[in-house]
C-alpha cells in the first residue's frame, strides 16, 4: 500500500487513513464515512485511531487542524487567515 509522506513531521498515513481523514475534515461522522466507503463502522474507528497515533492527538478536531497545520490536508481558510499559533499548539514548534 502507498502512504502520504511527510518527511519533515515523519507522518506516514495510509492511503486510506488519508481518505478517512478527508472525510472526517469534511464533517462526516462515522457512520456517514463508513457508508459512503462502504467500510464497518468498526474498520473505520480502527483507521482514525491509527491516525490519532501517527499524529500523536487524541480528538477528531485537533487531528484535522494538526494535518492542516503539518501540510497533511490543505487549509480550507482564506489565505489572509494565519496558522495555529504556538500558544495553541505548543508542541508543534
Amino acid at each position: 500500500m502507498s502512504t502520504l509522506s511527510n518527511a519533515h513531521y515523519g507522518d506516514d498515513l495510509s492511503d486510506r487513513e488519508f481518505q478517512i481523514l478527508s472525510e472526517v475534515a469534511k464533517g462526516f461522522s462515522n457512520k456517514e464515512i463508513s457508508a459512503r466507503l462502504f467500510l464497518s463502522m468498526h474498520t473505520v474507528k480502527t483507521y482514525l485511531q491509527s491516525t490519532f497515533r501517527k499524529l500523536g492527538v487524541d480528538n477528531r478536531v485537533t487531528c484535522v487542524v494538526v494535518a492542516i497545520h503539518k501540510g497533511i490536508l490543505p487549509c480550507p481558510c482564506p489565505t489572509h487567515v494565519k496558522a495555529p499559533t504556538k500558544h495553541l499548539f505548543p508542541d508543534l514548534y
